[in-house]
């Protein structure tokens, strides 16, 4: 009798993590820029995925959360985060729950409610707001191609997110939503844009020409004490609206100026009117800073937000 030799071969089950699109994957590291105190300083914001735990039975990472300051050399840990994934979605845990931040199933005209722990505005009486997906699109960043999800606040919506947020990484502005009608003196410290990003998956990844881990002084001076100058963001014609609050003095020299976050500028204008319009159609979603000057001096300082 024959015998029969059967080979049985024990392949490995290895979970693929990009395959799963998990977010934070311990390791994972985020550099924010930041804005300090309306000062013409900028720090950055450091995030690092740090451990696994458990919070109400629920598989979470905590996130560090160090901000290191341009405007007194200080370093600042702050308070961690906690974020829980479930399949598409990411939660984060705030006032004894959990809180959606990115649905990456969602899909164009989809709407997905999103809440802000801080008021950052004074005005403000609720946490909670909404977005409207606008567009879906993919982005391919060191080889994988990753859904990158546009969005707009709803009608009633206080809070959005600047930028578009992408899978694995979040958004390209800052983790949390934030708030859409704030003036520039109501806050204190504000995280502009992502710079850099890495994890051992997809590796280093960087978004601008700022260097992750530096402080530096943007080429924009302080806000004036004086209120010399009203300037608006008109959202229909996509344009800044400036408007003087005194007349233009013979033989004065106003020219206005734009500039993004890094300090660059964009945009210059001459003044010759009480009342002048800067473009802005063509700039993506930002924050960014509007300035005059006056025969040489710095007469007004202001952030504007474009979305």
């Amino acid at each position: 009798m024959k015998k029969l030799l059967i080979i049985l071969a024990f392949v490995p089950l290895v979970q693929n993590l990009f395959g799963q699109k998990e977010f934070a994957p311990i390791g994972a590291t985020w550099y924010y820029t930041i804005i300090e105190n309306m000062v013409p300083d900028i720090g950055y914001k450091k995030v690092v995925s740090e451990r696994d735990t458990l919070v109400n039975g629920k598989a979470c990472k905590i996130l560090s959360n160090i901000v290191y300051s341009a405007y007194n050399n200080q370093t600042y840990s702050k308070y961690n985060y906690i974020i829980h994934q479930k399949g598409d979605s990411i939660y984060y845990w705030q006032n004894n729950d959990f809180r959606l931040i990115y649905d990456f199933s969602l899909e164009k005209n989809d709407t997905m409610n999103i809440y802000s722990d801080d008021f950052l505005c004074l005005n403000n009486q609720t946490h909670w707001g909404s977005v409207i997906v606008d567009s879906v699109t993919y982005t391919t960043i060191n080889g994988f191609k990753l859904k990158t999800i546009h969005t707009s606040p709803t009608s009633n919506s206080i809070y959005l997110y600047i930028a578009p947020f992408v899978e694995i990484i979040g958004s390209l502005s800052y983790i949390f939503p934030t708030d859409t009608g704030c003036g520039a003196m109501d806050i204190r410290t504000e995280f502009t844009e992502l710079r850099c990003y890495s994890d051992s998956i997809i590796g280093d990844v960087y978004f601008n020409n700022s260097p992750c881990d530096s402080t530096y002084a943007a080429a924009i001076p302080a806000r004036s004490k004086k209120n010399e100058a009203l300037i608006l963001y008109n959202f229909n014609c996509k344009s800044i609206e400036i408007t003087l609050n005194s007349m233009i003095e013979p033989n004065s020299k106003l020219i206005a100026f734009i500039y993004d976050m890094n300090g660059r500028k964009l945009q210059q204008k001459e003044l010759f009117n009480r009342q002048s319009q800067l473009s802005v159609s063509g700039y993506k979603n930002g924050i960014y800073i509007v300035q005059i000057i006056k025969n040489n001096k710095i007469i007004h300082n202001e952030k504007i937000y474009k979305y």
